[in-house]
């Protein structure tokens, strides 16, 4: 293993940028919080996507099924399918309204920030 001394000034010896001011490291902040709202609603899509193909294809299977206890099973699959899609549309990541540069909650008792504590 290597000196502590050694790590130090390897440490110490790499060059680094202008340090970032506090308008700049907001709008970094901001940009990956985008970012990651973005991913979170590809992915919220695809489960949705996934979700409704899991029930067109069981309520298919239970359509054509001769016996009634695989129908019935088909048809809780494709119940649970449309479930996964209305909780995710209803209860997935709610939109927020901007406020200047901050979002902030749609609740209204937090838009006051002298009430923020009912958050």
């Amino acid at each position: 293993m290597a000196d502590k001394d050694e790590l130090n000034q390897l440490w110490c010896g790499q060059t680094t940028g202008p340090p970032t001011k506090g308008e700049d490291m907001l709008t970094i902040a901001m940009e990956r919080a985008e970012r990651f709202d973005r991913t979170i609603k590809a992915r919220s899509w695809r489960e949705c996507g996934a979700a409704a193909v899991v029930t067109a294809i069981f309520a298919f299977k239970a359509w054509g099924s001769q016996n009634a206890l695989a129908c019935a099973g088909n048809l809780v699959v494709a119940a649970s399918g449309l479930w996964i899609v209305f909780f995710m549309l209803r209860y997935g990541r709610r939109r927020q309204r901007r406020i200047g540069v901050w979002q902030i909650s749609s609740r209204p008792c937090c838009a006051n920030t002298s009430t923020r504590s009912c958050c």
